[in-house]
């Protein structure tokens, strides 16, 4: 308790007063009477006189029942005979402005003054107006010194007996009540004015947002939602009737004195006595209030700031004293000065009365250097500090000490925030603020090193996330926490420091749970990098003996550290060290981070046939699947390299694959059908060679089936290598069965040079499948460019299938006369009169003539004997490219062969003895030297089966050459029309691109018209644009 406020007595009045009302210096009284005396103060030290200013005896007939001024506007505003009034506060006789004749009834009166700023900085205010008329409440602003309606009335469920506006809210006291009142007329209960009977209510505005309220002694705060300020709440020696506020002190009017308190810090201060049924009381100015009972009027001065202010500091009353600082007349640089020191002397104050946590706020506010703050924690200085400055004992129990250390915390904390901003500042200021970085990074440190410190104590778990920070002390952190067996944080501070040595010994040596301190180890070697390898491979020696599955992950996680790590090193260690963790290895590199390093393919091979060997075949067969695997799909192993340790005599699939991967086709295929005897996986082999198209791919086959059908191995150096007996014969159905299934995968010509020469003439069905599958190709590409023709009787079977791309068709029987000079006769009818065995040659010639040439060459071969005469007629009709022309010598040679004549309609011919026996010589010597003019396909249908393809190999080569060159031809052809096709596309888009921009105002230069939306039009390239109907004209 000290003396806030001084009471001055000033007069007494004759009169009954009924309000009052004060501005500044002046006082407005309103009697019972009607009477409105205006007074103005002056101040004779140590005493204060009221001098009266002006009287208006005839202010109202009855009693003035409340008065309000407001100074801006120079108003006062009246309730007199329950009606609102406004007057000049600057005339003599208070000049009535405006009457508000619709507040007829009225009780009582509440103003609100809102003040604004405008977008050119001028202030406003905004004044309304809300009147109590019975039950209702009446909305008004004023406008040009009158009120007009803000917005409609608002309905009440009772009479209220005080009100008060902020904001857009009124806060209304019913007889036992308190509600809050928006101006849309939604209302929100609050509490009721006593908890055992009815009471007056007593309503203070103490800002803007906040209202006091009085129940039974006690006054809480409510801001304008609704919700109560439980920390600030008055209590009162008894219910007061009035309140008035002049910062930092509430007034109330008690029975006979006026009691003051303190909101901030909630705290009596002063009783002022001798002030007999004291009945109102008003704020005048900032340290004046006016009193008055019914006939005498006192004046409330505060007593002077300083001096108030160096009792409070005696009496440690810091938060009251820096209120009062607040409202000092003191210079802003001064105010703040004073601010500090109080508010420092505060937050030990508070520090010293065991209120840690708003201590800790405190000092937080004032930005207190952390080394005072830490000093008042000796236990949380370092070691070396302690023994300096010597240990203070504090006389905390266990859950103060907690508390004590928990505020700490959470200072610390909020330092650290602002340390580390004003780092990030000074690093972004160039070198200038390089001195402030340092002693930020110290302070830092200091901080970090006393957090650890306290959560060890609180929080053990956010332990971790302050070492991360990597600011503790190394020396200090490390002390405390092997002071309390924290070994998995001490582990963290190693690692942030880079004391990798000293974990990774910690981790091994300590006695953790089974299996825990491998895991540990194998993460914390997994983020080391590539720069700490040396330690990496020292300490993971120990985990991959314990347990080498998860010892590998040190190498292996999906981690971009590890995936980093120097690769060739690790394996060399593992070749060493620990071998049989080699492959795992070099399949995870390999496979999972597709590693193309031929040194890691080349030496999981190597690996692989290690192992094979050491196990044995029959021990390892999962391995060697892998290695066949590995052989076939993986590219980037060296062939030549790995060939050099592989046995001759084992691993033989392993090692064709090699020689595959070498293009050395024939010895790995020579390896599957003589060492392995398997033509299966031959076929197999060469399936998928073929299918990759590389080099040498072509000759597959073709050396697959020389292998069948030669046993001879001498030049495939397979010197050592121990043959199969199942392929050691030649096996020429197997070879031919081959052959057929794979006929479009061999080169022809090569093929035929390779079959041996006992081969029979049978092996013809084979030839004419090359035949077909040249000549496919050839057939499917002429009918692009319709220029193929099928020779003889394949013309009709060629316009089965592909009748859109028949060019032309059959040209017409040409007329053949050979000894004969006519033309015009009728062969038909002539033929009729002809007798059968006789006049041979003449009937052969009729024949010819109506393009029986079958017959013909029967009746020279079979009747007459004269081959020489058939051959002569066969090239004459040949010669002449007529239908039919291109089967003459298959039909002689055919002939010569076969003495056989049923199907020829020579009954009642005598057959020459010379050509009954088939003369195969004859005829192969005529299929040699005619075998351009044969049909191949069907020239090797006729001939018998026991002839040796030998025998026929030029006739063979020769077609098939020719064959190959219109196949190539054709392909030449189809190029170039593809490439005019993609000519006319470019050309087709270029001219599709240009375009012509047709307005209102072009017209066609033929007709003189414009162009409607209609018209089909014609573009030249000389840029004119004409109707379509006047082109021809152009």
């Amino acid at each position: 308790m000290h003396e806030a406020y001084q009471v001055h007595p000033l007069t007494k009045l004759s009169h009954q007063v009924e309000s009052i009302a004060a501005y500044g210096e002046k006082l407005l009284v309103g009697t019972r009477q009607g009477h409105l005396f205006m007074y103005s103060l002056e101040t004779k030290e140590p005493r204060c006189e009221l001098t009266l200013m002006r009287y208006n005896k005839t202010f109202s007939k009855s009693k003035v029942q409340q008065l309000e001024v407001i100074p801006k506007h120079d108003l006062l505003l009246s309730l007199t005979e329950n009606i609102v009034q406004l007057h000049n506060i600057n005339d003599i006789s208070f000049t009535t402005l405006d009457t508000i004749h619709n507040s007829k009834g009225a009780t009582f009166f509440a103003v609100n003054i809102e003040e604004k700023t405008s977008i050119t900085g001028n202030t406003q205010y905004v004044i309304r107006l809300a009147i109590a008329v019975k039950r209702k409440i009446q909305l008004y602003f004023l406008k040009n010194n009158q009120f007009l309606q803000l917005a409609n009335d608002i309905s009440l469920n009772d009479i209220p007996k005080a009100m008060v506006w902020r904001q857009d809210v009124i806060c209304l006291g019913y007889r036992d009540e308190y509600t809050l009142l928006k101006l849309d007329g939604q209302k929100t209960d609050l509490f009721n004015t006593s908890s055992s009977k009815a009471a007056d209510p007593c309503i203070l505005p103490i800002s803007e947002s906040h209202f006091a309220l009085c129940r039974e002694n006690q006054t809480i705060l409510v801001n304008t939602l609704g919700e109560t300020e439980k920390k600030q709440t008055l209590k009162w020696s008894e219910p007061p009737v009035l309140l008035a506020y002049d910062a930092p002190y509430t007034l109330g009017i008690l029975t006979d004195c006026i009691e003051v308190c303190s909101l901030d810090p909630s705290m009596s201060v002063q009783t002022l006595p001798d002030m007999p049924k004291v009945r109102f009381l008003v704020q005048a100015q900032q340290g004046t209030l006016f009193a008055a009972s019914l006939s005498q009027i006192w004046c409330l001065r505060m007593v002077d700031i300083a001096k108030q202010r160096e009792l409070l500091l005696n009496a440690k009353e810091f938060r009251l004293a820096l209120n009062l600082i607040q409202i000092s007349d003191d210079s802003e640089e001064e105010k703040q000065r004073k601010i500090h020191q109080i508010q420092t002397l505060l937050a030990y104050d508070l520090f010293a009365k065991k209120q840690f946590a708003e201590s800790m706020k405190e000092f937080l506010k004032l930005g207190t250097d952390p080394h005072d703050v830490i000093r008042l924690y000796p236990d949380m200085l370092p070691q070396t500090q302690q023994e300096e400055e010597g240990s203070t004992s504090r006389d905390l129990n266990e859950k103060e000490v907690l508390e004590s250390i928990a505020a700490l915390s959470d200072y610390l904390t909020d330092m650290r925030n602002r340390v580390s901003d004003s780092k990030s500042v000074a690093n972004s200021i160039n070198s200038q603020s390089s001195r402030n970085s340092n002693s930020a990074h110290q302070l830092l440190q200091i901080i970090d090193t006393i957090l650890v410190k306290c959560y060890l104590q609180t929080n053990d778990a956010m332990v971790p996330l302050i070492l991360r920070q990597n600011y503790c002390l190394l020396t200090e952190t490390e002390r405390v926490l092997k002071k309390m067996a924290k070994h998995n944080d001490l582990i963290i501070l190693y690692q942030i420091k880079g004391q990798h040595r000293k974990a990774l010994e910690l981790l091994q040596t300590e006695k953790s749970i089974e299996g825990e301190s491998v895991e540990k180890t194998v993460k914390y070697l997994q983020k080391l990098g590539s720069e700490n390898m040396g330690l990496i491979l020292q300490f993971s020696d120990w985990v991959l003996k314990k347990e080498p599955e998860k010892g590998l992950k040190i190498f292996t996680e999906d981690l971009p550290e590890v995936e980093k790590l120097p690769r060739p090193r690790i394996l060399d260690t593992l070749l060493k060290e620990h071998p049989h963790l080699a492959i795992p290895y070099l399949e995870h590199i390999i496979h999972n981070w597709k590693e193309e390093n031929p040194l890691f393919h080349n030496a999981l091979i190597h690996q692989y046939r290690e192992k094979i060997l050491k196990d044995g075949a029959a021990n390892s067969e999962h391995t060697r699947r892998k290695l066949v695997s590995f052989l076939e799909k993986s590219s980037q192993y060296t062939a030549e390299n790995v060939l050099k340790d592989f046995p001759v005599n084992n691993l033989i699939e392993e090692r064709a694959l090699i020689l595959g991967r070498l293009g050395k086709h024939d010895q790995a295929i020579a390896l599957y059908v003589r060492a392995l005897g398997d033509i299966d996986k031959a076929k197999e082999y060469c399936e998928q060679i073929f299918a990759k198209k590389g080099p040498g791919s072509q000759n597959v086959y073709v050396c697959l089936i020389k292998l069948i059908l030669n046993a001879d191995t001498s030049h495939l150096a397979l010197e050592g290598v121990t043959l199969s007996p199942k392929t050691l014969q030649p096996d020429v159905e197997l070879a031919l069965q081959l052959l057929e299934e794979n006929c479009f995968k061999v080169d022809p010509l090569e093929m035929l040079a390779a079959l041996p020469d006992e081969i029979p003439v049978s092996f013809g069905v084979f030839a004419g499948s090359f035949t077909r599958a040249a000549t496919r190709g050839i057939i499917e590409r002429s009918a692009l460019c319709g220029t193929f023709k099928m020779p003889g009787n394949e013309v009709e079977a060629a316009e089965q299938t592909r009748p859109d791309n028949r060019d032309e068709c059959l040209s017409c029987l040409q007329k053949a006369l050979f000894q004969s000079s006519s033309s015009q006769y009728t062969a038909e009818n002539v033929l009729k009169d002809f007798p059968v065995n006789n006049l041979i040659e003449e009937r052969a010639l009729i024949l010819g003539r109506l393009g029986k040439h079958d017959q013909a060459i029967a009746l020279y071969v079979r009747a007459l004997g004269d081959i020489d005469k058939a051959k002569e007629y066969c090239e004459q009709i040949f010669a002449k490219k007529g239908p039919g022309s291109q089967n003459v010598y298959v039909c002689l040679i055919k002939l010569i062969l076969n003495a056989d004549t049923s199907h020829l309609a020579l009954e009642g011919v005598t057959l020459s003895p010379k050509t009954l026996q088939p003369d195969v010589e004859l005829a192969l010597q005529l299929l040699e030297e005619n075998c351009f003019k044969v049909d191949p396909l069907e020239m090797l249908a006729a001939l018998p089966d026991e002839i040796p393809v030998s025998r026929i190999q030029k006739f063979l080569s020769v077609s098939l050459r020719a064959v190959l060159q219109e196949r190539r031809r054709e392909e030449l052809s189809k190029g170039l029309l593809y490439a005019e096709h993609l000519q006319c596309q470019e050309m087709k888009l270029k001219l599709q691109s240009k375009h012509v921009l047709i307005t209102e105002m072009n017209v066609c230069p033929v007709c003189k018209k414009r162009f409607s939306n209609q018209a089909a039009l014609i573009w030249y390239p000389n840029g004119d644009v004409v109707h379509f109907a006047c082109h021809k004209e152009k």
